[in-house]
């Protein structure tokens, strides 16, 4: 039988105040400070935007506050936050910046191999545990100082004229060096350190400079923050109250693989999207401390004139869960996250190489679970699938409204059911419950993505994968054997009855 991948209690090295509050609420005690810090860090938002306080008391108010917010969850590994930024700076700051990319990519590299060194540790201390540790805030912090490094190089290249990207590299861009205490303020910012949003330097240092604090702001925002506290009850209320009943680990289970095809799929739909409200959870008070501070602004709405707080989110739950296609799914998870991989990897990495270098390198950015790698590789094969299928058959469907309707609720509910293929196997992390679990599944994904990029022409007209390797391989090859065939057989023939053949006579007609 399956075991539940949970928290290990003897590897936790955060503040063990609140462990009578854990036990009463029914939570592991890494999970209670985790809410405790984001409640805090809400709390402190609220008091900075009520007191009027310096731009520099502001920013040692976050560095201090976060360092211990960190020392109160994971105790000791906090110091690894210090240690990846301190050395990333030195690393910007020796390495000059020129107009090749390296010394920008040596800073990144520097980052990920810390955050990696980071993953094997949590590997050998606490496997297929779910224990909060210090790869969490050390992922964020990655996300801030590889963006900070290929902005500054990105800065450069525009004051020369040479900057070519999209629209986002050019107002992400940095011209110099941030001070010491700006990028302390940057690596500590207390609404993003625990779980996110990322957040780019220059939208960071736009926020402490230009802010606004009109009685229509903190209206607005103060009903946000109610918004999301209430999205955040409300997940917290789907994942203590139904997950217990819907065991996500159940799905490697004899009892599971025993059930009928229709209720396995019902069931691991239920399962997986109980794990997402857990991110959910989390991803929504997130979300009410970047509002309490005032953080989030990307504009106004222009069909209802009011602000925008987008860079505060970091998922879009219609999109995910009732998404039309894939690629509306992918966009609105994590989509932080994706902002940053997209200027980091996609818009830097030649065309057709893209997509797959985007998926290594969040592969890489979440651990060494094998898991991890099979739900990214998976994904990427639906991604290529599904921009084949969109392009070949949705053109059929856009002639009247119904016919797109259908199109969109058929390819929707698709969208669904490989989310949740490929996602399961993110959530149960080894390699060999990934198997079992796909094996329950018949490994129905991966053969049909195979018999749909084997069998449809790559292009509107063109031929099919299939057809193309039949043509270029099978057609000539068959052809071969067919014109050598006769003459094998001939040859056989007359080795096994020379007799015959001594017989027969010229017009093939035996003699009496």
């Amino acid at each position: 039988s399956a075991m539940p991948l949970a928290s290990n209690a003897q590897s936790y090295e955060g503040s063990r105040v609140l462990a009578g509050l854990s036990t009463a609420a029914g939570l592991s005690l890494d999970k209670m400070n985790f809410i405790a810090a984001q409640l805090a860090t809400l709390l402190i938002g609220f008091a900075l935007r009520r007191v009027r306080c310096g731009s520099n008391l502001l920013r040692w108010v976050h560095i201090g506050a976060g360092a211990w917010l960190l020392w109160f969850c994971f105790g000791l590994q906090s110091v690894h936050m210090m240690v990846q930024a301190s050395v990333a700076y030195c690393l910007m700051y020796c390495l000059p910046v020129s107009d090749s990319c390296l010394p920008a990519w040596l800073s990144v590299a520097w980052c990920l191999a810390y955050l990696s060194a980071n993953h094997v540790y949590r590997l050998y201390n606490d496997y297929g545990g779910y224990t909060m540790d210090i790869t969490g805030p050390l992922m964020i912090l990655t996300q801030k100082l590889s963006s900070l490094a290929l902005a500054l190089h990105d800065g450069h290249l525009a004051k020369r004229g040479r900057l070519r990207g999209s629209e986002s590299r050019w107002c992400h861009r940095v011209d110099e060096l941030p001070s010491v205490l700006d990028y302390l303020a940057y690596s500590y910012y207390l609404p993003t350190l625990m779980a996110g949003p990322h957040v780019f330097y220059s939208d960071f240092i736009a926020h402490f400079t230009a802010h606004t604090d009109s009685n229509e702001d903190k209206q607005y925002l103060n009903r946000a923050v109610l918004r999301a506290l209430a999205c955040t009850g409300l997940y917290s209320f789907l994942v203590l109250g139904l997950g217990p009943m819907l065991p996500y680990y159940w799905v490697v289970s004899d009892t599971f693989a025993q059930l009928s095809l229709p209720r396995r799929i019902l069931y691991v739909s239920g399962a997986f999207f109980l794990v997402r409200c857990k991110y959910y959870f989390a991803w929504s008070l997130a979300e009410a401390a970047c509002l309490a501070h005032g953080f989030g602004f990307s504009g106004t709405d222009p069909s209802t004139g009011k602000p925008r707080y987008d860079l505060a989110k970091s998922f879009f739950f219609k999109d995910v869960e009732f998404g039309t296609s894939i690629r509306a799914v992918v966009a609105g998870w994590n989509v932080s996250t994706a902002r940053w991989l997209r200027e980091l990897v996609y818009e830097r990495s030649p065309g057709r190489h893209a997509t797959l270098l985007t998926f290594a390198l969040s592969a890489l950015w979440h651990g060494f679970y094998p898991g991890y790698y099979c739900f990214f590789v998976t994904f990427a094969v639906f991604t290529f699938t599904a921009r084949r299928v969109r392009r070949l058959v949705r053109p059929h469907f856009q002639s009247s409204r119904s016919a797109s309707l259908a199109y969109d609720c058929l390819t929707g509910l698709c969208a669904n059911l490989a989310q949740n293929y490929a996602q399961g196997v993110f959530f149960l992390l080894e390699m060999g419950y990934a198997l079992r679990f796909w094996s329950a599944m018949y490994f129905a994904g991966h053969i049909l993505c195979a018999m749909l990029l084997l069998c449809l022409p790559s292009q509107p007209g063109g031929a099919s994968d299939l057809m193309c390797f039949a043509q270029k391989y099978i057609v000539p090859y068959s052809c071969c054997l067919v014109a050598w065939l006769p003459t094998y057989l001939t040859q056989r023939y007359r080795e096994y009855f020379p007799a015959a053949v001594a017989e027969a006579r010229p017009d093939g007609k035996k003699r009496r």
